[in-house]
């Protein structure tokens, strides 16, 4: 992991379907949202830490809350209470309450309703797809056509039918408003549903042609392979149909020209507003959706409380709107949380005795590096648009993968190369080029020079230095001014 490239997409398949279920695996049993155990959690927690941390490969100083933003992971706690109430929900039948979100069993489809359907009895409902010229011949036909819509937005959904014997003659009209709707999937099947239920009422004795226009549904009821709640209740009410008249299935494009799906469209829309009370039960799919939205809620009220400070949160206050490209490369990574090769960083874990950076200036946080260092002025200086970078808009700046890339230029070009603890050793050019920039008297942490140069050294690797300092390996003072630098 350390040293192959992985893309950022397998990182989060990994973290979701690897490392997450093991963690949450039998979470209702030893986890508990009333009597939370704070060793549990707190083992929880750097479990958690550890896999972030290698996916991320950030300093282990990054707090746990940037690991999580950086790798799209909700808090484990979070995850765990939302695992549980999607047992309590879809296996014991129980309301549950998550967040804001209140469901009762009687909402979501039952997938342990055993349907006894005999083996003789073919599952699938054959269909036949039609032109518009086609819908238009056929519906003049001697049968009763009925066409079939769904209309859903954010803020209502309806359903609607109309039997008509022939173009001009209306047998019967159906429009419902739909309650708990969730996608213009549910619509359509719910006025499907209603149409087969007005055509088994009325007993027509003529054959029964139904059209839609939504092929998902009809590709639903002619899988053999689908088992949803919904669809097979629909297979045994159009078999129930089929023992008393022929039977036809068509779909037929919409918006096309056809009388009977136009005008069932428009009753559509109507009933959103004016119409019977209906409703399907939800899907799991469709809950689980609800669930991880609420996740994502409660984790944004979260890091908006908890992580005002962090270095992080000035390029992310949002977390339903994390990029793409999360979990960034390292280079980045440690420009986004602040934790790197960067002057204020030493100085506050005390390895460095004044946070003064290469250019000369004081580094007191990253907003030196981003916008007053001189050395890092060539990169930063041709992000675009300049006005979103002055005003502090970083999340616009990150969204072009040119900035990202000459932030990453510029995290490399004002940081300090500190030599073999882990960050790679420095040329000798790259610490010539780093001295002269600082000045003679610039307290800049190098290696002992024996190290970095491959010397001998009785203490193998020396403390680090200021200029003007003895090594405790007793090496040389290092030369002032600079280019009278010397090998011992």
């Amino acid at each position: 992991m350390q040293r192959c490239y992985v893309r950022p997409d397998h990182k989060i398949v990994m973290y979701c379907q690897v490392i997450l279920p093991a963690l949450t695996y039998g979470s209702p049993v030893w986890w508990s949202e009333d009597h939370v155990d704070c060793r549990l959690q707190a083992r929880l927690i750097t479990v958690q830490r550890v896999a972030l941390l290698a996916l991320t490969r950030a300093y282990r100083t990054t707090s746990t809350a940037a690991l999580q933003v950086l790798m799209h992971a909700p808090p484990i706690d979070l995850e765990l209470e939302r695992v549980n109430a999607e047992f309590r929900l879809f296996t014991l039948r129980r309301h549950v309450a998550f967040g804001a979100c209140r469901f009762r069993p009687s909402w979501v489809a039952d997938a342990h309703q055993s349907t006894t359907i005999h083996p003789l009895i073919p599952a699938a409902v054959p269909f036949l797809r039609l032109t518009s010229a086609q819908a238009r011949v056929a519906s003049r036909a001697a049968a009763v056509h009925v066409f079939t819509d769904g209309s859903f937005s954010s803020l209502s959904a309806g359903a609607a039918f109309v039997v008509l014997a022939n173009p001009t003659r209306v047998l019967g009209v159906g429009r419902f408003k739909l309650t708990r709707a969730t996608s213009a999937y549910t619509a359509e099947v719910v006025a499907f549903r209603e149409a087969v239920l007005h055509a088994l009422s009325a007993r027509y004795t003529l054959p029964v042609a139904f059209y839609s226009d939504c092929l998902s549904l009809l590709q639903a009821l002619a899988s053999q392979r689908n088992a949803e709640p919904h669809v097979l209740d629909l297979r045994v009410l159009l078999r129930r149909l089929s023992r008393s008249v022929p039977l036809y299935v068509f779909h037929v494009p919409g918006h096309s020209g056809v009388i009977g799906n136009e005008v069932a469209d428009f009753l559509a829309q109507r009933a959103a507003v004016h119409g019977h009370n209906r409703s399907l039960p939800l899907p799991f799919r469709a809950v689980r959706q609800q669930l991880r939205r609420e996740t994502l809620v409660l984790w944004t009220a979260r890091w908006r409380e908890t992580s005002t400070r962090t270095e992080l949160f000035r390029w992310v206050q949002d977390v339903h709107a994390l990029p793409p490209y999360f979990p960034p490369p390292a280079p980045l990574v440690t420009l986004l949380t602040g934790h790197g090769r960067f002057p204020h960083y030493f100085y506050r874990f005390n390895i460095m005795r004044e946070p003064r950076c290469p250019c000369g200036s004081y580094c007191l946080d990253m907003s030196h590096v981003l916008h007053a260092c001189t050395i890092t002025a060539p990169y930063t200086n041709r992000i675009e648009p300049q006005e979103d970078y002055r005003a502090a808009r970083y999340y616009a700046i990150l969204c072009c993968p040119r900035n990202r890339a000459l932030l990453i230029g510029g995290a490399g070009t004002g940081a300090i190369p500190v030599g073999p603890l882990g960050l790679g050793r420095p040329s000798l050019a790259t610490l010539l080029l780093a001295f002269s920039a600082s000045g003679s008297v610039w307290p800049f942490l190098v290696p002992c020079p024996h190290d970095v140069w491959d010397f001998p050294c009785s203490d193998g690797f020396c403390s680090f230095l200021r200029f003007g300092d003895v090594a405790s390996c007793g090496c040389h003072i290092f030369p002032t001014p600079l280019p009278r630098l010397r090998m011992p």
